[in-house]
């Protein structure tokens, strides 16, 4: 259990570092892990390169692990943007504590998930590659943004 509580904690600091890195230190390489601007979109690798980081960090013998890590990495972006567009479009709730929030209780949700789905390690391979194929396209419209309001 331990392992599972380093995981979040280390994904929420690295996450809430990594917000500001490229303010602090704007570059193409720091582009391409942190949010380039204040869009939604841009603000999904704060769930998806922290969470890499602390899996390889706190990586387990468990045979389904990475199952469970894939299946989160999956699973986190549209709960993630379902709260947020329930609240801001459905109830007219705009505020950056909620953002902030959402961001922590989606990462509570990905641990938890990551932690109870570790059956699936027959699925191990597919979940991964569904992980990966999700940072590609996470990287590609973060270079090509689309004209859409998710990417504004």
């Amino acid at each position: 259990m331990k392992r599972w509580i380093g995981l979040f904690l280390t994904a929420a600091v690295t996450g809430t570092l990594l917000h500001s890195l490229y303010d602090w230190f704007p570059n193409p390489l720091f582009g391409i892990i942190a949010p380039l601007n204040e869009s939604v979109w841009e603000h999904l690798k704060l769930l998806f390169w922290p969470w890499i980081f602390s899996a390889f960090l706190w990586r387990q013998k468990n045979p389904g692990y990475w199952a469970g890590i894939s299946m989160s990495l999956l699973a986190m972006p549209p709960v993630l943007l379902g709260i947020f567009y329930t609240l801001k479009a459905g109830f007219g709730i705009e505020a950056v504590w909620i953002d902030i929030a959402n961001y922590y209780i989606v990462l509570a949700f990905g641990t938890w998930l990551a932690h109870h789905v570790r059956k699936l390690e027959e699925k191990t391979g597919l979940l991964v590659m569904l992980a990966a194929l999700w940072g590609g396209i996470l990287l590609i419209f973060s270079a090509c943004p689309l004209n859409l309001p998710i990417f504004w």
